[in-house]
């Protein structure tokens, strides 16, 4: 999380634009998935990594109503 929010720094940004791009690409490769659906994964993805940041997903989740949604919507889309 803190390396997305310091990539304005071309120290930092470089390479977590690099490695954040194989992962997109190691996704494609090893799945077949088209554009559309890789797209798809790695966001649903980061929208978990910042709801868990935030403590309102996983196992020690704070309740919230709109993250209760949010979460049923994906298991429900099967995303």
């Amino acid at each position: 999380m803190h390396g997305f929010s310091a990539s304005a720094d071309p120290a930092i940004g470089d390479d977590v634009r690099t490695r954040f791009g194989r992962i997109y690409v190691l996704v494609r490769e090893l799945t077949g998935a088209p554009v559309a659906e890789a797209r798809r994964f790695l966001a649903s993805g980061m929208l978990l990594t910042v709801m868990s940041s935030m403590r309102v997903a996983g196992p020690d989740a704070v309740s919230a109503a709109w993250a209760t949604e949010i979460l049923a919507d994906l298991s429900a889309n099967g995303d």
